[in-house]
């Protein structure tokens, strides 16, 4: 009997795997049969085989989710039978995914969340649920999917973790666990970040890619995610997030918003309400001023903000606004650079979505005195749209308090000026003058900014 379970620890060795609990597993069921002659008794591992397979099958989806691309969606298709017994899937071709309700939490608190009704153990260690969110907010696009695991000592959950883990190796601390970054540079295959503190160059097109482990010692428990940020290809998410519908995919503008977007019903309101009334007209070619407010940073007392503005076939303006040295801008299609009916913000890491008005309400005065009210109402959509986007409804409300000579904001400026109290979605009694003889809104800040305009270039 020695002999033979000499024998059988050999072939263990070969078809077990080499470290692990799996060969452990293996070698005590098989030697606990050698040692009782006959079938195996009701207390042996050998009679809950299924058990052990569905093990495997948990660890062998984890190893594939560490990696952070399509090979999660399609080890869930793989072992679909064992996933579906503790979460909702739904399938399309060869892969597999958990569904939550809905992953865009742009407009919604929390997280989308799946709580495991039967929570699998992987590596020793209790998986409570999963989550699978996208989040948009002004300087990113995220797609965050994981599992939260039971314990909040992520040194602990990455020590039992860590022989699963793809790249391991490059597990760096940082904060309250670990993290794992790689990067993709116009359309180059990923790239590992040596370190987490030495961004890549951010004048290129950049998409980053992390898996991590942090603990929630509030929550009690650890997250273990993959994050993919600032989507720029098509290429990349169906290689990463094949799950998504297309159609829900952050679209790359081909060519710079323009007039040519804005929908025709929205066109004719804004003809009909400034129709006969040229004061409501813009009577340059191009305007460039740079406005000057208080700074809340310690390292500047004052920041100042250049726009350039120009006028339209149609009587809209363009307005461009530089945000830094690094290529970042926003740009506007606007009624008097005060109603956005178009907007497009390109900046290191976001995508190029665009919003356009698809509905406008404008109450414009005949004539600019004291206690005159401009008001418009727009309703702004994405483009394209995405599964779940909602209508964001815009008001603007603007009151005239005082006429003055429009010198006496920028000594080269001729005509009058009216001087309005706005409430508006950016900033509430925020100050804008209407400058008659060109035709345009210009901002000066809320009271608390002190704002001033040091430059500005006119061509008629």
């Amino acid at each position: 009997m020695e002999k033979s379970s000499a024998n059988i620890l050999n072939w263990l060795r070969r078809i077990c795997l080499p470290e692990g609990a799996c060969a452990a597993l293996c070698a005590s069921a098989l030697l606990a049969a050698c040692a009782t002659p006959g079938a195996a008794g009701p207390d042996s591992a050998a009679t809950n085989p299924s058990a052990d397979a569905q093990s495997a099958a948990f660890e062998d989806t984890f190893r594939s989710f560490s990696a952070c691309d399509a090979g999660f969606f399609k080890s869930l298709h793989e072992h679909a039978k064992t996933w579906a017994e503790v979460a909702p899937l739904d399938t399309d071709g060869d892969i597999s995914w958990i569904k939550v309700e809905n992953r865009n939490v742009k407009h919604k608190q929390g997280r989308p969340t799946i709580i495991f009704s039967k929570p699998p153990v992987i590596a020793g260690l209790k998986f409570l649920s999963y989550i699978d969110m996208v989040e948009e907010d002004d300087r990113n696009f995220l797609y965050f999917w994981g599992f939260t695991v039971e314990g909040a000592n992520a040194d602990e959950v990455e020590q039992k973790l860590k022989p699963l883990v793809q790249d391991s190796d490059r597990l760096q601390k940082l904060n309250n666990g670990f993290t794992r970054v790689e990067y993709q540079v116009a359309g180059s295959h990923w790239l590992p970040v040596g370190s987490i503190m030495n961004s890549p160059d951010p004048g290129k097109p950049i998409v980053m890619r992390s898996f991590s482990i942090d603990s929630d010692k509030n929550r009690g428990f650890t997250l273990v995610r993959c994050t993919i940020m600032d989507m720029t290809t098509h290429a990349i998410r169906k290689d990463e997030r094949p799950d998504i519908d297309p159609k829900d995919y952050s679209e790359p503008l081909q060519a710079p918003v323009d007039e040519t977007v804005i929908p025709a019903n929205v066109i004719e309101s804004l003809n009909a309400a400034r129709a006969g009334n040229s004061l409501w007209m813009p009577k340059f070619k191009k305007l460039s001023y740079t406005y000057k407010i208080k700074s809340y940073s310690q390292s500047k007392k004052y920041l100042e903000i250049t726009n350039k503005i120009e006028t339209q076939p149609n009587g809209l303006l363009r307005t461009i606004r530089k945000d830094g040295n690094d290529g970042s801008y926003t740009q506007w299609i606007t009624f008097g650079d005060i109603v956005t009916l178009a907007v497009e913000s390109k900046r290191i890491f976001m995508n190029h979505d665009i919003s356009v008005a698809n509905r406008l309400k404008l109450q414009l005065p005949t004539e600019l005195k004291p206690g005159a009210v401009f008001v418009s109402e727009t309703k702004m959509e994405n483009r394209p749209q995405k599964t779940n986007d909602t209508v964001d409804h815009v008001i603007w409300k603007c009151e005239v308090k005082e006429r003055i000579n429009a010198s006496t904001i920028f000594p080269t400026l001729a005509g009058k000026a009216d001087r309005m109290a706005c409430q508006g979605p950016l900033e509430s009694n925020g100050t804008r003058v209407y400058l008659e003889d060109l035709g345009v809104f210009i901002y000066l800040g809320t009271p608390s900014d002190d704002g001033s305009i040091t430059q500005m270039n006119i061509e008629r």
